[in-house]
């Protein structure tokens, strides 16, 4: 059975939830494809490698990387994603943060 495309805001919004729902992120982003790993990849656990804090997925696909890719990462064990919680405009907003694994880690080591 052919995996199905997922939309991006359905990831993005697995990747938010992360935390508050793991076993359904873990499933949506499972189902992104991880064929080979390319350069985008390899470029987005960098940046990840080097904020020690994790990454607001909003900064990670400002700098060019799509939520198909950071999904990707998460649903590899290569990332994860943590919710934090933010105010913007006044008003309590949920976000991720995401971060380089032990994995992904060993994964650019190499």
């Amino acid at each position: 059975m052919p995996a199905r495309s997922v939309p991006a805001t359905s990831l993005l919004a697995a990747l938010i939830r992360s935390s508050w729902c793991p076993r359904r992120a873990a499933q949506i982003c499972d189902n992104v494809p991880m064929s080979k790993f390319s350069t985008d990849y390899h470029r987005a656990l960098e940046v990840l490698a080097d904020c020690p804090d994790g990454c607001p997925v909003a900064m990670m696909i400002a700098q060019g990387f799509t939520v198909e890719t950071l999904c990707a990462l998460v649903g590899a064990g290569l990332a994860t994603a943590k919710p934090v919680r933010m105010v913007a405009g006044g008003r309590p907003v949920r976000a991720a943060r995401v971060y380089v694994t032990e994995a992904g880690q060993a994964e650019l080591d190499r």
